[in-house]
């Protein structure tokens, strides 16, 4: 296949009427072949998770006391979510937002006033994930894979993109969550965000998970554990992740860049 470039998928590019027949034809990706590094990476998933836990084990339980202290409610956030093989399970997180309302969006932005101020920081921090680590050592999520959605937000994404999607587990992070390390900030600048959280983003997340599943290894999810940490600790965006020889997927100033070399 020819080199081909897809739009800059930034939210100016995104707020228009239409997507442009190559990002369409992207999104919609076919059944992914089976894997071949599930042994290698359910191994270092639950080797560096285990590890993980011991060394976080003080700082989950400071971030346990400060939400409790701030605002009532729970200090862990259940939810169900879209898991391997489309079977939903739930996932956890740190609560950073007040109790949800009757009528109350279904997303959040950066601005939002549901959000505490402890939870502003657990999310800039991604702090608000690190209890996922426990959905990794039970074998329902990855460290590293397409992110699990909601199920009802799943049936925005193609059709054509579910069984791809699906055929592997959900992860923490993703080429999806370096692509938009911080979307609730990006919603906050368009126009209509229900609109682009509903119409524009499952297909972009949808061509990202793709392009993740067709290339999936254990090499890949280091890399992208690597620039995921690099982002948490020194607020660094990735310039450009190497997807192994057959795809390439860059970062500027001004959007991404998802770049087919096969």
């Amino acid at each position: 296949m020819a080199v081909e470039e897809l739009n800059r998928l930034d939210y100016e590019v995104l707020e228009r009427d239409s997507l442009s027949e190559a990002f369409r034809a992207f999104s919609a990706m076919p059944t992914a072949r089976p894997p071949k590094s599930d042994r290698s990476i359910r191994t270092f998933d639950v080797a560096f998770t285990t590890v993980g836990l011991i060394f976080l084990t003080p700082l989950l339980i400071g971030t346990g006391i400060a939400i409790a202290l701030e605002s009532r409610g729970g200090v862990l956030f259940r939810q169900p979510r879209v898991g391997k093989d489309g079977r939903t399970f739930h996932v956890w997180k740190f609560r950073t937002m007040r109790p949800a309302k009757p009528g109350d969006p279904s997303f959040s932005v950066s601005n939002d006033e549901r959000i505490t101020r402890v939870g502003r920081l657990l999310r800039k921090t991604k702090i608000d994930e690190l209890p996922q680590l426990f959905n990794v050592l039970k074998g329902e999520m990855s460290l590293v894979g397409p992110r699990p959605q909601v199920p009802d937000y799943f049936e925005f994404f193609p059709i054509t993109s579910h069984a791809t999607i699906t055929s592997v587990p959900p992860g923490v992070t993703g080429l999806s969550q370096l692509a938009l390390p911080a979307e609730d900030e990006l919603l906050a600048k368009v126009e209509c965000p229900e609109k682009f959280h509903r119409e524009y983003l499952p297909q972009l997340k949808a061509s990202m998970d793709g392009l993740y599943v067709q290339n999936r290894s254990l090499r890949l999810n280091v890399a992208v554990l690597w620039q995921t940490a690099l982002f948490v600790v020194l607020r660094r965006k990735p310039k450009k992740i190497p997807v192994l020889g057959s795809a390439e997927f860059s970062m500027t100033e001004e959007g991404f860049r998802v770049i087919s070399l096969r």
